[in-house]
């Protein structure tokens, strides 16, 4: 396999385990919020 290529698809991974975390704590950041309401 293609170093260069799985290099690639290993930091893709990675952005989209961030996302998903981001994603995850925004939701439960505005589900607290709402609930302080």
């Amino acid at each position: 396999m293609n170093m260069s290529c799985y290099l690639d698809t290993l930091s893709l991974q990675e952005a989209q385990k961030a996302t998903d975390r981001f994603i995850t704590s925004s939701q439960r950041l505005s589900e607290y919020g709402l609930a302080r309401l």
